[in-house]
């Protein structure tokens, strides 16, 4: 009982308005992302194969770290093996494009639910389209868990933990 009555101190409503606020900030934050990235790559830098638009699309998508990059791009300071490259090329290939779709579909579906906030669409239908959205940041962090955890076993120790200190080194400041 004395559960319900610390509820009571709070205004019929409250989440509700938490949920109204999630969603504005969504909404707004996307909007943000959006603008901040348009015709720049990341750092200010001009886009100039369409990689870099595709890893700000990514970081928007989820925060987990992109330790695929890294490897791709220090391949020569990690000493693979050629067993070890053929096998993180063999993921990369695998889950590379689904991965950019995945992002690419959580920003047409941002795109689709600002549109329908600002049309004045029902509360429940927003909600249900923001649930949809995150479904698919889910399945992200869940592949980007995933390679996290091939990276561990397809490397050494010494491997993986440069991999994570050359991420570091990139991300200062950011």
């Amino acid at each position: 009982m004395q559960h319900n009555r610390a509820l009571s101190k709070y205004p019929p409503g409250l989440r509700n308005m938490q949920r109204i606020v999630f969603v504005l900030f969504l909404l707004l934050f996307s909007a943000g992302v959006a603008a901040q990235g348009h015709g720049k790559g990341h750092h200010g830098k001009g886009q100039h194969d369409g990689s870099q638009g595709h890893g700000m699309m990514m970081r928007h998508a989820s925060p987990m770290p992109n330790l695929m990059k890294v490897v791709k791009k220090h391949a020569d300071r990690l000493n693979l093996s050629e067993e070890q490259d053929k096998a993180l090329a063999d993921w990369r290939a695998r889950h590379h494009e689904p991965m950019h779709a995945r992002a690419a579909q959580v920003a047409e579906m941002e795109k689709a639910l600002n549109e329908a906030a600002m049309a004045g669409r029902p509360k429940a239908e927003l909600m249900v389209m923001n649930a949809r959205i995150l479904n698919v940041r889910d399945q992200i962090v869940s592949t980007k868990t995933d390679c996290r955890d091939n990276l561990r076993r397809v490397l050494t120790p010494e491997q993986y933990h440069r991999v994570l200190s050359i991420y570091a080194d990139m991300h200062k400041g950011s």
